[in-house]
């Protein structure tokens, strides 16, 4: 696998947090590890539009973000009062899958620029192989994740082999990845669709790239990460779900 990610030096508390939070998650309760069914639907016809008939059928599964990443960088869980939701989606018609991504969020954050002016973000984390830790990898087993800042003009495929070492991957720019946001009235909340291939380009021994491959029948470990640009939220502090979660590509 050709992941090209820096090594970075790390302060020795970043090289123990991803156990910690391994651990944390066997010791104490926490949001329940749910699955999300990528539905097969033969006609698509846009995708990227919230309203398209073909997410009607899809069924939307809820992901407790129950766990916070502080300045410190130590995953802290968070009482029941203070988690957020998110709502996830996801289609797909054997070539392109869809992930629908919706959640509350009372302050419309769309900029970045010095302090404290910060966008909100939502991200996806699938790893490379069954093994990596879900605190964003380690250097032998990284994982790949699909970003989403409302300020980008299109969402950025990373690759992570640690904290501390997460950057965009080469083949970025040129991966056919869309999206399209949205906005709704007050109380206020996001609905972010993203659009990607399933054959993604990390597909070794024929292909060294960095987006994970989506099979029709396979089952995925997945994580969520998510910024309010509000709470000044940015880079590694955010809300997680403290588990891997699931997804089935029908």
């Amino acid at each position: 696998m050709t992941t090209r990610f820096k090594q970075s030096i790390r302060p020795p508390l970043f090289r123990w947090w991803g156990p910690v939070l391994i651990l944390l998650a066997l010791i104490r309760p926490a949001g329940a590890a749910v699955t999300i069914d990528a539905v097969y639907v033969a006609a698509i016809g846009n995708g990227l539009n919230p309203t398209d008939p073909a997410w009607s059928q899809a069924t939307a599964t809820t992901v407790a973000l129950d766990s916070v990443i502080g300045p410190t960088g130590v995953p802290q869980l968070l009482p029941t009062a203070q988690w957020r939701y998110l709502q996830v989606r996801a289609i797909h018609n054997g070539n392109q899958i869809f992930f629908r991504y919706e959640w509350a969020d009372g302050t419309n954050n769309l900029s970045v620029a010095d302090t404290p002016l910060f966008a909100d973000a939502v991200a996806m984390e699938i790893p490379f192989t069954v093994s990596s830790s879900i605190a964003m990898g380690n250097q032998r087993e990284p994982v790949n994740i699909l970003y989403w800042r409302a300020d980008l003009v299109k969402p950025e495929n990373l690759v992570s082999g640690g904290a501390g070492t997460v950057q965009k991957s080469p083949d970025s720019e040129a991966l056919p990845i869309s999206h399209s946001q949205s906005r709704t009235a007050l109380p206020g909340s996001w609905t972010v669709i993203i659009q990607r291939p399933l054959q993604g380009t990390y597909n070794p021994p024929a292909q060294s790239g960095n987006l994970v491959t989506l099979n029709r029948g396979g089952n995925y470990r997945i994580c969520f990460a998510q910024w309010d640009g509000a709470q000044e939220e940015r880079n590694g502090l955010k809300m997680v779900a403290g588990s891997w979660q699931t997804l089935q590509v029908h």
